[in-house]
């Protein structure tokens, strides 16, 4: 990925109102970040693997093997999150793109949300 592009997203926020909406803004973030050539995390209990990889349009087992689905946001987040990291560094790879859908954040308390961006 290019500086350009790395400087740019360092931390970046969509919010959508609907499934077009979401579509329309996450998934050539992610397309690009697959041509890059980086791993990608994608947390999320709304979409599915196997709908977000239909969207992007890959069958490559090398760019499937680039991201990986993480169906739940659990209190162990941030451990699955650093045994990813260091896998992803061992394997080569030199950053790591982490999104996270925030839909289930719309049903927590405002405590937990906090929590959970602090241990980030």
């Amino acid at each position: 990925m290019s500086r350009e592009i790395k400087e740019q997203f360092k931390h970046i926020a969509f919010f959508y109102y609907s499934y077009e909406d979401w579509q329309k803004s996450l998934i050539p973030l992610i397309k690009k970040v697959l041509e890059s050539g980086e791993k990608i995390i994608y947390f999320s209990d709304k979409h599915t693997s196997e709908q977000i990889i239909n969207l992007l349009d890959i069958d490559s087992k090398d760019e499937k093997s680039q991201i990986i689905f993480l169906n739940k946001i659990e209190p162990d987040m941030i451990e699955k999150l650093v045994e990813v990291a260091e896998k992803a560094i061992s394997d080569g790879f030199k950053s790591l793109f982490i999104t996270i859908d925030m839909t289930w954040a719309l049903q927590q308390r405002l405590e937990k949300i906090i929590g959970l961006k602090q241990s980030l």
